[in-house]
């Protein structure tokens, strides 16, 4: 019976033994695998991060581009006015309204104002 015994023992040492690096293996493995999310998870996040950040950047760009066209046009349309402004048709139509000049052999004809409804009623 001694023998059993101390084949028994044997056998459950060695099983232990065995049970005891599997725990290390599992916990081995599961840290393994912990770590392997943990990377899966933080290079998600930098792909995620830099999608994010070069989405902003289109949109900062046509943005950006929308107003280089709109800033073209008005200053296509202020060098229009500008030489508009220095146009002999433009100096001349200043001449006659603002300072009331007239061209040689001209005659001017000045209109009364139109009656105001309180001069109007009063006549």
């Amino acid at each position: 019976m001694d023998g059993v015994f101390v084949w028994w023992q044997d056998c459950y040492t060695i099983y232990s033994r065995l049970m005891e690096i599997t725990r290390k293996n599992k916990l081995i493995n599961f840290l393994i695998k912990l770590g392997g999310y943990l990377l899966i998870f933080y290079v998600v996040f930098l792909l995620g991060r830099s999608i994010w950040i070069n989405w902003q950047l289109k949109q900062s760009i046509k943005l950006l581009s929308d107003q280089i066209v709109l800033l073209k046009n008005e200053k296509k349309d202020l060098e229009n006015l500008n030489l508009y402004y220095q146009s002999d048709s433009f100096k001349e139509l200043e001449a006659r309204e603002k300072l009331g000049l007239k061209k040689p052999g001209e005659s001017v004809l000045i209109l009364p104002a139109t009656p105001s409804p309180k001069t109007f009623l009063k006549k």
